[in-house]
C-alpha cells in the first residue's frame, strides 16, 4: 500500500487496500535485516514489497495489532495473528536477500529493484501467485530482474506472471511452478526433486521463456505443458 506524505494512496491497488484497512499508522522497524520470514497459517493474504521513499523500514498491516514481529539473526519474522488480516505491506529501503512464505494462500507483488538476486522460498503447503505491482497505462517497459532464485517445497504451488527475469533458478521439492505467457525469462534453470512439476498456464500458446534447462527427477515433467517457442534442454 503506497501512500504519499499525507498518507493518501497513490495508485489503484493502494486505494483498494486503504479502503479496506483501518488506516493505522505503519509500524516502524529500527533493526537492520536482510531476510524476511512470513507465517500466515490458514490466512489468505496479499504481501507487497514496497520501495521505501523515506529510506526507513516499516510494516503496514491492514488491521491493527494483526501481526507479530521481531528481528533475530538478520531476519525479520512476521506472524499473522488475525485471519481477517489479508494485506501486509513491507516498506523497505534496500533489496532483500531472501523472503520465505509459509502456510499461506494468496498473492504477492514485488517492486523489481527490491528482489534482484533474492531467493523466494514458498513452503508449508502454501499456494501463492506472484504478479507485478500496478503500473501506469503509458508504462509499457518491463524492468529487468537480472537474477532471481525460487524454492517451492512441501506440496506448495507458485504461479508467476508479468515479470521480466534474466536468469531464474528454480528448485522444486515436491512443489509445483506454473507461469503465464506474459512471464518473460531469458534462461530458466529448474531442479526437480520428488513429485515436482512445472507448466505454462497456456501451453498451447507462445510463451516467453527463451531457454528452459531441466535437471533432476523428471517423472512428472511434460514437454507438451511447457508452452510454444520454449527451447528445452534436459540436463543429466
Amino acid at each position: 500500500m503506497k501512500l504519499n506524505a499525507e498518507r493518501k494512496p497513490i495508485d489503484p491497488l493502494s486505494k483498494f487496500w486503504y479502503k479496506h484497512s483501518d488506516q493505522e499508522e505503519s509500524i516502524d522497524i529500527a533493526e537492520q535485516f536482510s531476510h524476511v520470514k512470513v507465517e500466515a497459517k490458514e490466512t489468505r493474504i496479499h504481501v507487497s514489497l514496497i520501495d521505501s521513499e523515506s529510506g526507513s523500514t516499516s510494516i503496514s498491516p491492514i488491521i491493527r495489532n494483526s501481526v507479530k514481529h521481531n528481528v533475530h539473526n538478520d531476519t525479520l519474522f512476521l506472524k499473522l495473528l488475525d485471519k481477517k488480516a489479508n494485506y501486509l505491506g513491507l516498506n523497505i529501503a534496500k533489496p532483500l536477500q531472501s523472503l520465505t512464505i509459509l502456510n499461506a494462500e494468496g498473492s504477492a507483488t514485488f517492486e523489481p529493484q527490491l528482489v534482484e538476486n533474492m531467493k523466494l522460498n514458498i513452503g508449508g503447503q502454501s499456494e501463492f501467485s506472484l504478479n507485478m505491482p500496478h503500473r501506469a497505462d503509458n508504462d509499457t517497459l518491463l524492468t529487468l530482474i537480472p537474477n532471481l532464485a525460487i524454492s517451492v517445497s512441501d506440496k506448495s504451488k507458485l504461479y508467476l506472471s508479468q515479470y521480466y527475469i534474466g536468469k531464474l533458478d528454480v528448485n522444486l521439492q515436491n512443489g509445483l511452478l506454473r507461469y503465464a505467457p506474459n512471464l518473460k525469462v531469458d534462461t530458466m534453470n529448474v531442479q526437480l526433486v520428488g513429485k515436482s512439476a512445472l507448466s505454462s498456464t497456456e501451453p498451447g500458446n507462445i510463451n516467453q521463456v527463451n531457454v528452459l534447462n531441466v535437471a533432476g527427477k523428471s517423472d512428472f515433467f511434460r514437454r507438451d505443458m511447457i508452452g510454444q517457442d520454449v527451447k528445452i534442454n534436459m540436463i543429466q
